[in-house]
């Protein structure tokens, strides 16, 4: 790249002089690990599927494998300060969600609300995978997913247990399949792995208060990505910590007031469980990215307002497909 070119990017770089801190490393790859898997044994949330965004203090992470080299994609694990020209706002009484602040006001209980246990215990599934750029054709990428269910028990001291079951690996084309066969200590294997961490070994996501204000600066960010990074600011914090009443109706009233995400229609599944949806599209920040990048959608339980699943659909008008399902979550006090 020559020197003209070079000065012409730095010029043009809008985070030029801005300081940046150190940050959490640990908090930074939890959250780079959650895109994509890696070989390493580090096993993660199931794939966000992200269209191009801006992100504030974005990660990737190239691992060299034998042969190859995995792309770790993720966001910020740091906690910029927002812009104040881009933060939530109201459009009327009960926001732009309006439903979700109808649902806050008539919250029923969960099955857990009000215990305690030594553990946090969730429980998901959904898919995860690995893109694998090969050494010496830097133009081709080989690509494998896998579903799973994941079960995470987390004390407050940092101990717990891992348990996924991972389902066989499906590959994107023939390249891929050849691949991944030739170099077969990249993935790991199909069926059940455990591990269990001692204390201080898992980092505990501390809880932010249950208020709307102080849940749209923690989970909103970087909001020059645009709504749907409200949304999969809850996702994630579901994925961490167990949401009481008093959370879950913050969470709710947060997403209510936060422009851009609107309310679908009620919903009954196969399980006689009636639920909201709420949508929000990809890559609309105060710069927003051109054309079609799609949307994100939350569901939440009708009554209790748990999040039961995140989702995306490719474009306006597809199909949504789910990313996570959250399958039990609440406390326990022994592990299994």
């Amino acid at each position: 790249m020559s020197t003209d070119l070079l000065d012409l990017l730095a010029k043009a770089d809008p985070a030029a002089g801005t300081p940046v801190g150190t940050g959490d490393a640990d908090a930074v790859l939890a959250r780079a690990a959650r895109d994509i898997t890696s070989y390493d044994g580090v096993v993660v949330p199931p794939v966000r599927h992200r269209a191009p965004l801006v992100v504030a203090a974005g990660l990737a992470a190239l691992v060299v494998l034998g042969g190859g080299t995995a792309v770790l994609l993720g966001g910020t694990g740091g906690q910029p300060a927002a812009p104040p020209s881009i933060a939530p706002r109201v459009t009327g009484p009960g926001g732009p969600a309006a439903c979700l602040a109808v649902l806050a006001d008539r919250l029923r209980p969960a099955p857990y609300d009000g215990r305690s246990g030594r553990y946090e215990y969730v429980k998901t599934e959904g898919s995860s995978g690995i893109t694998t750029q090969i050494v010496g054709k830097p133009d081709v990428l080989a690509t494998a997913t896998w579903s799973q269910v994941v079960e995470w028990w987390r004390a407050a001291d940092g101990s717990g247990r891992l348990t996924v079951d991972r389902g066989p690996a499906v590959f994107a084309d023939k390249v891929s399949e050849q691949y991944f066969r030739e170099h077969p200590e990249i993935l790991r294997p199909r069926g059940v792995t455990t591990e269990d961490r001692a204390p201080g070994e898992l980092s505990v996501r501390p809880m932010p208060a249950p208020d709307p204000a102080v849940l749209a600066e923690t989970l909103y960010q970087p909001r020059e990505n645009g709504p749907s990074q409200a949304l999969a600011g809850v996702a994630d914090l579901n994925h961490d910590r167990i949401v009481d009443a008093a959370h879950r109706a913050a969470v709710l009233r947060f997403l209510a007031a936060t422009d851009g995400i609107t309310c679908g229609r009620e919903e009954t599944g196969a399980d006689g469980r009636t639920s909201i949806r709420v949508t929000a599209p990809r890559g609309k920040g105060p710069q927003p990215t051109p054309g079609d990048q799609g949307t994100h959608s939350l569901v939440f339980d009708a009554r209790t307002g748990e999040l039961l699943a995140s989702e995306s659909a490719p474009s306006a008008g597809a199909p949504f497909e789910p990313e996570t399902r959250f399958l039990d979550r609440g406390y326990r006090d022994t592990l299994g």
